[in-house]
């Protein structure tokens, strides 16, 4: 895939910086007679490899489920939901225990299929986070 532009664009001002994020890209697909979700394409680019770009700014990117594309990012780390098909809690804390050696501060959680994620992703983290 190409570089965005939205998403070059927003980078450049990203407010958030240091953060991991989890792709939860789980699930049987039984709604859509069992595809799978994430190697969907739009554009000629799976969903997947659109959020992984999407979130490329990210030190690490880890993706939860079993998933049929083969475009995403070389540097993305795989991991698997305990109980299989647990749900997206169980796919959180499968992200988080494969990111258990981060030091980042953040973790962006994201679904894979979400078509215009790398549209909305990018102004999400140009967006400063409040002081609490």
């Amino acid at each position: 895939m190409t570089s965005c532009t939205i998403c070059t664009t927003y980078a450049a001002r990203s407010a958030i910086t240091g953060f991991d994020a989890i792709v939860l890209a789980g699930g049987r697909g039984a709604r859509m007679g069992g595809v799978d979700k994430s190697a969907l394409t739009r554009d000629g680019v799976s969903l997947l490899a659109r959020t992984c770009h999407a979130l490329d700014a990210a030190t690490s990117i880890v993706v939860v489920g079993h998933s049929t594309a083969s475009d995403v990012l070389t540097r993305v780390r795989y991991a698997l939901e305990d109980p299989p098909f647990g749900g997206p809690a169980a796919g959180i804390g499968a992200g988080l225990h494969a990111l258990e050696e981060s030091a980042e501060p953040l973790v962006v959680v994201v679904a894979c299929d979400l078509p215009y994620v790398d549209r909305a992703l990018p102004r999400v983290l140009a967006t400063p986070i409040p002081a609490t």
